[in-house]
Formats: structure tokens, sequence, C-alpha cells
């Protein structure tokens, strides 16, 4: 009897220690740091922990895409390797100006990545291969997936499902519709969004399990505010999240994708970024629960705070703000909105961050 309580006291113990390694891991975060005329970029642990320098200079532009972290200087694009400190050349571009963009996020999809470079009179677009750090040119007509710029597809992540965006007969106004796969795995049309109403056609996001498509839309015409809606494919039901998220004369803000909505992994909830009024000084960052329609304000301070993502693990969330300077500084909490974290440091300001996992790990 006491040998059998001797092995359940150290069961017990091993359980204890696998869950403190387990709660003392954290995703790491990746930022950029912007301290006089210095670009500094930043891995450290979301708790704070085990912060360190990665890169640094001036005239820097950073992307992070597929979890390779890029940065382009002086015409040039190096790929950037945390684990041995090292960067490598890929290529050089005669464009003054580049922008990298992930082409597919799906696990299996090829480890490409679009390349869209700009001079004063022309876009250039080039497919940049992980595999090998090749750069290859293509047409341009691939700009727009299916060579019609007037029409943007995307399929759901379980490929069952196809929201279309395109211009209709009235140019001010973008509709939306849902295609569905019958049993002969052709795609009929299943919703088409009121013609009151026009979308932003860059935004629609489907959850992770393809049940349900967050996009923003407000009445047709120049002005008014967008709101967030969610079109269940389940239900057949069109649900409207947040009126007035944030006004017309903001959607610049779109281009840095300040007002995307994420899912979280599994689909119960959706975070996203409000505009109170329209006040581009003022934003909160609010979770809607998509089974009970409850919403929770995460954020509580006074200004800005943006750009709110799920972490890998789905247990924090990381943000901007400037609750404590004129300027941004990277912020973590976690999914009920509390235990908050800085994690940037006191001088400058933070330029972008995003959670970051190494592609090897």
């Amino acid at each position: 009897m006491k040998r059998f309580f001797i092995v359940w006291i150290m069961i017990g113990m091993l359980w204890l220690s696998v869950s403190a390694l387990a709660d003392s891991q954290t995703d790491d975060v990746l930022y950029t740091q912007v301290v006089n005329d210095q670009k500094i970029v930043y891995l450290v642990k979301g708790d704070g922990s085990n912060s360190r320098t990665l890169i640094q200079g001036t005239d820097l532009k950073y992307f992070l895409v597929r979890n390779h972290i890029l940065y382009f200087t002086k015409h040039q694009l190096f790929i950037y390797d945390p684990l041995t400190g090292k960067a490598k050349l890929l290529s050089r571009f005669n464009e003054d100006e580049i922008f990298i963009h992930e082409i597919s996020d799906k696990a299996d999809a090829p480890d490409q990545a679009m390349v869209l470079a700009n001079t004063p009179y022309e876009r250039n677009l080039y497919i940049l291969e992980f595999s090998d750090g090749s750069i290859r040119t293509v047409s341009n007509s691939a700009l727009s997936g299916t060579g019609n710029s007037s029409s943007l597809k995307n399929f759901s992540p379980d490929q069952n499902a196809l929201a279309i965006i395109r211009q209709a007969s009235m140019k001010l106004r973008f509709e939306l519709l849902i295609q569905e796969k019958s049993s002969n795995d052709k795609l009929k049309t299943s919703w088409i969004l009121p013609k009151v109403l026009t979308v932003i056609p860059e935004i629609p996001v489907w959850s992770p399990n393809s049940k349900m498509l967050a996009f923003y839309a407000k009445p047709n015409g120049f002005q008014g505010f967008y709101s967030l809606y969610c079109y269940d494919l389940d239900k057949k039901e069109l649900h409207l999240i947040q009126e007035q998220v944030f006004s017309v004369f903001s959607s610049t803000n779109l281009q840095m994708g300040s007002f995307i909505p994420e899912w979280s992994q599994d689909s119960k909830c959706l975070i996203f970024q409000y505009q109170p009024y329209g006040l581009p000084t003022a934003s909160l960052i609010l979770k809607y629960d998509a089974s009970s329609g409850k919403k929770t304000t995460l954020t509580s301070s006074r200004g800005r705070n943006l750009y709110p993502s799920w972490s890998p693990s789905g247990k924090n969330i990381l943000f901007l703000s400037n609750r404590d300077s004129n300027q941004n500084q990277v912020y973590t909490i976690d999914a009920n909105g509390e235990h908050l974290k800085r994690l940037s440091p006191n001088e400058g300001y933070t330029e972008w961050a995003s959670w970051y996992k190494a592609v090897n790990e």
C-alpha cells in the first residue's frame, strides 16, 4: 500500500511539472521599434521575457510572410534567419518600393510569396520561392487572380464555399455573394448581400471551420459608417455584429490591416477594432461570441487600440496602443482582456508587430 501511494505521488509531481512547463511556454512576438532614425526589430516572448535584437538600421522596410523574416533596403531584399543571426541577399530590384504578400495561408500551399514592385509609371509582379530563394517575373494579369480585376474570389478553408465580391452596375457599389458546392461539386449561389448595402472588397474573412463569413458593409453612397456583419452558412442568417465600426473617411486604415477582423482558431470568437463615432483618435478592441452573440470590450483605455491579433495558442491577443504615450507601443492581453503586458521599451514607438513562430519549429 505504501509503495502504491509513493507511485501516485510521483505521478502527481510529474503532472505538475508538465503543467508548469506548458504554462511557462509563451508565443513569440516580432515587432519593429523606431528610435530616432533607427529601426530595430525585436523578438520577445509574449510574457515580455527573453527580448533580443535581430536587425537594426536606417531606411529599412520589414515583412513577415509565412513566418519568414524579410527586409528591404537600398533596392535589395534580404531574408533573415533568427537561429543563425545571419541575413541572405535574395534579389536586387530596380524599383524603389516593394510590397510582399502571402499567396496562400493554407498549410499545404507552396512556400511562396507575391512581390509587388512599384515605379512611378508601372507595377511589376514577381513570385518569391522560399525553398530556394529564387524570384521570377510573372504577368501583371495575375494580380487579379482570375484575370478579371472587377471580381475578387475567396474560397472557404474547406473549399466548399466561395465568397465573390464584384463591382455592381452602379459603380459606387460592391456586391457580395456566396456560392456553395452542391452534391455534384458544382458551385451554386446560395446567398446575395441586400442591394441597399455595399461592401469593402478586400476584407471578407472566413472562420477556420468555414461556417461563417465576417465582412464590412454600409448603405450605398459616399457618406456613412461601415458596420461589421457575419453571415452564418448553416443557418442561412445574416447577423449585425457592430453598427458603425468606422467612418468611410478613415477607411485608408484598411491598407495597413487595422480594421481587419480575426477569428479564433476554434471559430468561436471574432476580435475586431471599433472606432466609436468615427473618431480617428479613439478606438477599442471588442470580442464577439458567435454562438451567443455577446460582445465584450477588451480594452478600456483612452486613445487608440489597434491591430488586434490572436496568438497561435489562442490564449492571448496582441495589439498596438498609445495609452502610455503619444505614439503606439505593443501590448498583450489574455482572451478576457486581462493581464495587460507592455512588450516594447521606453524609447521610440512601435511601427508594427506580429506573433511569430519559426518555420522549422
